[in-house]
């Protein structure tokens, strides 16, 4: 499945808590919270490509799609050397 690679924006991260229902930072300690956070994480990126995708669309996708994103991303990761990009983060300095 694709997703879209662009950064994250804030809105999508407030949709990302809006959809959990709790602060991400309280996923770890919730019953399903890190399963519920990656389908969050997976509907804003590829609500981008296709905007009819819903969370529960996210919800419904078999584990191996998962599994796919996780094989992306060690490509993308290879081809630079080993080294995922660091976060960018905006000036607060303007």
């Amino acid at each position: 499945m694709e997703l879209d690679d662009g950064a994250l924006t804030l809105g999508d991260m407030e949709d990302v808590e809006a959809a959990l229902g709790y602060p991400m930072a309280d996923a770890a300690t919730k019953p399903g919270g890190q399963w519920r956070m990656a389908c969050a994480l997976i509907w804003v990126r590829r609500r981008r490509l296709d905007p009819t995708f819903t969370f529960d669309d996210a919800r419904a996708l078999p584990l191996e799609a998962m599994a796919d994103m996780v094989e992306d991303m060690t490509a993308i990761t290879d081809q630079l050397g080993g080294d995922m990009p660091p976060p960018v983060v905006p000036s607060m300095t303007g």
